[in-house]
C-alpha cells in the first residue's frame, strides 16, 4: 500500500503558517501506520516548509521527488527509508550568510538518500541521529554538508558539487558528544573547499577523484582537508586518497591505522601526525609543497612502507620513525635541498630498497644503518650526517661495515658490488669533510679489494695489500709504522751486537750465550753503542761512518744488515708520513 501527496491534494494539508507537517496526528488521521510507501511529488512551492515530526514508521519508505520547498526538516522520527530525488530546497544566496534549510534531527533511518537534488544553504544531520546508510549522489549543496554528534555506518558523497563536507564532534548542546561513522566515501566531487573530519571514530575513509581548489578569500580560511580521530582511538582500518587534485593543505592526525594510501594524486602541503601505521603506500603522487611525516620529537612506527614514483617539489621531512618489516622508496625525486630522512631506525630484519631514486637533495641524518642493505641504493650524491654504522675493531684496525658485507661472500661479482658501495660511501664522507668515517670506509674498501685479489688468486697483489694492512692499516694508522720503526731499531741493535761493528779501532762483537753477570756494565755500554749504530739507519740521508762512534771500519755482514734496515725504515717512514698527514686532516 502507498499513499501519494502531490500538487492536486497537498493544499488542504498546509497549515496557516505555510507549513506542511507530517506528524503522529497526520499518520493516525490518514491511517498510515502500516503504509509501506509514502510519496510526496510534484509540489513546487518555494515558500512551503515541509516538516516530518515525531513519526514512528520503521517499515515505511518515504519518497520525495520533483519538489521545491523552502525548508525540509525531519525531527525525532523513526523511518525505514527516506529518499529525495530531484528536490530543490530554498534559493541560492551568494555571499550572504544563511542558516541551514535541510535538517535531520534526533531521527533514525535505515537509508537516507539524495539524488539529483539542490540543497541551498546546506544540510545538517545532528542531535544523535542514527542512520545505517547516508548517500548523496549527483547533488548540489552550495554551503556545507554537516554531520554532528550522530551515528552512521556509511556516508557516501558521490558525483556531487558540495562546498564543504564537515563530519565532527562538538560539545554543544551537551558535553562529550560523540560522532561515529564506520565508512566515509567522498567520490568524484568538485567544488569542494573544505573537508573536515574532526574527532570522529571511523574505520574507513576514502577520497577518490576529488578536486579541492585553493582560494584566497577570507571567508574560505578553512580551505583544507583536516582529518583527526579522537585521542587513543586505534580502530582505523584505512585512510585513502586516490586520483585526486588537492591544491590546499592536507592534515591527517591519528594514533593508529592499518592502511594509509595515497596514489595517482597531486597534493599541496601534507602534514601527518600519528603513532603507528601498519602499511603505508604512496604511489605516483606529486607534492608541490612541504611534506611532513609526523613530528620529529615523537617516535613513530611503520611496519611496511612503499613510497614509489613520487616527486617532492618542496621540503620533505621523514623523521623519528622505526621501520620494522619493509622500507621501500623507489623512483623518488627530491627537488629541494635539504630534504631530510632524519633520526629513523631500520630494524634488523627490515627489507630496504631505494632503487631508481634520485637522492641528490636528500640528507640522511642520525640514521642507524647497521641493518640497512645498500645493494639497491644509488648513493652517488647522497649526504650522510651523524649516522650510525656497523663497526668492527680487530687487530688495531677500526672500520665501518655494511650489512651486505660478510665473510661468507666468495663470489667475485658480489665482492665487487660491496667494494663499490664502500667506495661511494668513502667519497660521500670526503664531500662532507667527515674524515673520521672517510678513513673507516677506506679501510673497508681496501679490505674488500684484498678479498677480491685472494679469490682471483692474485698472490702478489694480495701479499702487498696484506703488508700494507699490517704496517699502517692501509695508511690510516700513523702509530703502527712509528711503533714498527722503534721495534726495528731495537731488533737490529741486537743483531748488530752479534754481527759486530767498530767503535773507533775497537771491535764490538758478542757470541750467543756468552753473557756474564760480571760484565753487565760493559755489555750495557756496548748495547748503547749498538742502538746508536742502528739509529743512524733511520735517517733518510747518508751519515759518515765515523759519526759519534768515530770509526770508518765496518764488517760485510753488518753492512748487509744496514742496507736491509735502511730499506725497511724508508718504507716505514713513507707510511708514517702518509698516515700522519691523513691524521692531521681529521
Amino acid at each position: 500500500m502507498e499513499f501519494i501527496i502531490n500538487i492536486d491534494n497537498y493544499k488542504p494539508l498546509v497549515q496557516k503558517d505555510n507549513c506542511f507537517v507530517v506528524d503522529t496526528e497526520f499518520i493516525k488521521k490518514k491511517s498510515l501506520e502500516t503504509c509501506q510507501k509514502i510519496i510526496i511529488k510534484d509540489i513546487k512551492d518555494k515558500d512551503l516548509l515541509l516538516y516530518i515530526l515525531k513519526v514512528d514508521l520503521p517499515k515505511t519508505r518515504i519518497e520525495i521527488r520533483d519538489c521545491v520547498f523552502n525548508t525540509i526538516s525531519i525531527e525525532k522520527s523513526t523511518i525505514d527509508e527516506v529518499v529525495l530525488n530531484t528536490v530543490e530546497v530554498s534559493e541560492s544566496k551568494d555571499g550572504k550568510f544563511a542558516p541551514f534549510k535541510t535538517f535531520i534531527d534526533s531521527s533514525k533511518f535505515k537509508y537516507l538518500w539524495f539524488y539529483y537534488c539542490k540543497l541551498h544553504n546546506g544540510m545538517i544531520v545532528r542531535k544523535e541521529s542514527e542512520i545505517e546508510s547516508l548517500s548523496i549522489n549527483n547533488t548540489i549543496i552550495d554551503r556545507s554538508f554537516t554531520f554532528i554528534n550522530s551515528k552512521c555506518k556509511t556516508i557516501i558523497v558521490e558525483s556531487s558539487n558540495v562546498s564543504e563536507v564537515i563530519i565532527e564532534r562538538i560539545d554543544y548542546p551537551k558535553e562529550n558528544g560523540r560522532t561515529e561513522v564506520d565508512t566515509i566515501n567522498i567520490f568524484r566531487s568538485e567544488g569542494l573547499k573544505n573537508i573536515r573530519v574532526w574527532e570522529v571514530t571511523f574505520k574507513n575513509l576514502h577520497i577518490h577523484k576529488v578536486i579541492l581548489n585553493k582560494t584566497e578569500r577570507l571567508t574560505d580560511h578553512n580551505n583544507e582537508i583536516y582529518i583527526k580521530t579522537p585521542h587513543k582511538y586505534r580502530d582505523v582500518e584505512e585512510i585513502e586518497i586516490s586520483e585526486s587534485t588537492i591544491s590546499s593543505k592536507t592534515i591527517i592526525i591519528f594514533d593508529d591505522t592499518k592502511h594509509l594510501k595515497f596514489f595517482d594524486s597531486s597534493l599541496s602541503e601534507l602534514i601527518l601526525n600519528y603513532w603507528h601505521i601498519d602499511s603505508l603506500l604512496f604511489s605516483n603522487c606529486r607534492f608541490s609543497d612541504s611534506t611532513y611525516f609526523g613530528r620529529s620529537n615523537q617516535i613513530k612506527t611503520i611496519n611496511k612502507s612503499l613510497v614509489e614514483n613520487c616527486t617532492f617539489d618542496d621540503t620533505f621531512d621523514m623523521s623519528s620513525i622505526r621501520f620494522k618489516e619493509e622500507a621501500f622508496f623507489r623512483g623518488l625525486v627530491f627537488k629541494k635541498y635539504p630534504s631530510f630522512f632524519y633520526h629513523n631506525t631500520i630494524e634488523e630484519n627490515c627489507k630496504t630498497d631505494f632503487q631508481y631514486s634520485n637522492l641528490q637533495n636528500l640528507v640522511f641524518q642520525k640514521i642507524d644503518f647497521r641493518f640497512f642493505s645498500f645493494k639497491e641504493f644509488d648513493i652517488t650524491n647522497v649526504e650522510f650526517r651523524e649516522c650510525r654504522w656497523l663497526s668492527e675493531r680487530k687487530c688495531f684496525i677500526s672500520r665501518n661495515l655494511i650489512f651486505d658485507d660478510n665473510n661468507d661472500i666468495t663470489e667475485i661479482d658480489e665482492l665487487v658490488k660491496v667494494k663499490d658501495i664502500y667506495s661511494k660511501l668513502r667519497m660521500n664522507a670526503e664531500k662532507s669533510s667527515d674524515f673520521l668515517n672517510l678513513g673507516k670506509f677506506y679501510i673497508s674498501e681496501q679490505e674488500t679489494k684484498r678479498k677480491i685479489h685472494r679469490e682471483k688468486k692474485d698472490r702478489i697483489e694480495f701479499l702487498l695489500m696484506s703488508f700494507h694492512k699490517v704496517i699502517s692499516s692501509y695508511g690510516e694508522n700513523f702509530k703502527k709504522p712509528l711503533f714498527l720503526a722503534l721495534c726495528s731499531i731495537i731488533l737490529f741493535a741486537l743483531l748488530f751486537i752479534f754481527t759486530g761493528f767498530y767503535v773507533g779501532d775497537e771491535l764490538v762483537k758478542y757470541r750467543l750465550f756468552s753473557f756474564q753477570c760480571s760484565n753487565i756494565s760493559s755489555t750495557l755500554r756496548d748495547f748503547g753503542y749498538s742502538l746508536i749504530y742502528s739509529l743512524k739507519n733511520i735517517l733518510p740521508f747518508q751519515v759518515s761512518l765515523n759519526f759519534y762512534l768515530h770509526s770508518d771500519k765496518s764488517l760485510p755482514l753488518s753492512q748487509t744488515l744496514e742496507l736491509m734496515h735502511k730499506i725497511i725504515n724508508l718504507i716505514l717512514a713513507t707510511c708514517f708520513t702518509a698516515a700522519f698527514i691523513k691524521y692531521l686532516r681529521k
